[in-house]
């Protein structure tokens, strides 16, 4: 082998800039080919469920992603006080309207445990709020985005 001789032993980063590259190509060219046919092999596609979702995801999904069932709960109370669907004093929020028809699962069941005023770190520990985020993480697992 011609090009054996002509570099400097068997390691690459030894070798000149030329037949280094050519190196480097080829076995990224080889590491692409098996990545592909291990995944194709798993009967993985490039269009799986996880790159197909739709866009723009829900942004209570989002927050779930980053910081589960709290993370959500954290994004929706936020988004009822901007919509002034709750007010805010003292550190205390209370229900400052009606709620109106439409409303999230999440955000019905917020509207409903700060009918009462309530600090909102006690909304983040309550399991009946945190459950109903259910619909976010059901959402999550079929676009596979969270394990089953």
């Amino acid at each position: 082998m011609w090009w054996l001789r002509r570099v400097n032993g068997m390691n690459p980063f030894n070798w000149p800039g030329p037949e280094f590259l050519w190196f480097y190509f080829v076995f990224a060219l080889a590491v692409v080919s098996a990545s592909f046919l291990v995944r194709r092999a798993r009967g993985h596609r490039l269009g799986s469920a996880a790159f197909s979702r739709r866009l723009p995801m829900d942004p209570y999904e989002i927050a779930y992603l980053r910081g589960g069932p709290r993370g959500a709960l954290a994004v929706a109370m936020f988004s009822l006080l901007g919509r002034g669907l709750l007010k805010e004093e003292t550190g205390i929020l209370s229900r400052a309207a009606e709620p109106p028809l439409g409303l999230k699962a999440i955000e019905h069941e917020l509207l409903v445990f700060f009918s009462q005023r309530e600090y909102a770190d006690q909304a983040l520990r309550n399991e009946t709020l945190q459950a109903a985020t259910q619909e976010q993480s059901a959402a999550l697992r079929r676009a596979g985005l969270l394990p089953r």
